[in-house]
């Protein structure tokens, strides 16, 4: 059995890490959670965001204890995430999700105005076709019915 000594402010530095890497795995769960109350999505949409919250989850935990952790699995590394998660929820995560609700909301409201305007501009565009169309016909029979002026 290989016995590693590492120094306890290393370790300490370590937690303290740990508990930062989960105050930000909050965010990241907040800011994929903003989507489905803001518009209040379906199974599907919400279990690909709970999807990409693991994957995105699971990748920094391995990278958290090859690099933080010195590549030696530690019980406190998990307590620290777990404590950096409660301590996120408990504080930020109510005002953080608030604000990006708020924020998706008016940009939601923004995009569709954008889009009635482009909308309103398409079809008044369609307009101006069918209008030249009937400008092309009415050319036709006046010449037809005026075709003395012509010569």
């Amino acid at each position: 059995m290989n016995v590693y000594f590492i120094p306890q402010t290393l370790l300490s530095a370590a937690f303290l890490r740990a508990v930062l890497l989960g105050f930000a795995a909050g965010g990241v769960y907040d800011v994929l959670r903003a989507p489905r109350r803001a518009f209040r999505l379906g199974k599907l949409p919400t279990a690909v965001l709970d999807g990409v919250f693991v994957l995105a989850l699971i990748g920094s935990g391995f990278w958290f204890f090859v690099v933080w952790a010195y590549g030696i699995p530690r019980g406190f590394i998990v307590l620290g995430v777990f404590l950096g998660l409660l301590l996120y929820f408990e504080t930020l995560s109510p005002l953080v999700l608030l604000l990006l609700v708020a924020a998706l909301t008016v940009l939601a409201k923004i995009f569709v105005r954008a889009a009635g305007v482009a909308r309103k501009i398409l079809s008044a565009a369609g307009r101006i076709r069918r209008v030249s169309v009937h400008h092309e016909k009415i050319k036709k029979k006046s010449k037809s019915l005026f075709h003395f002026r012509t010569k």
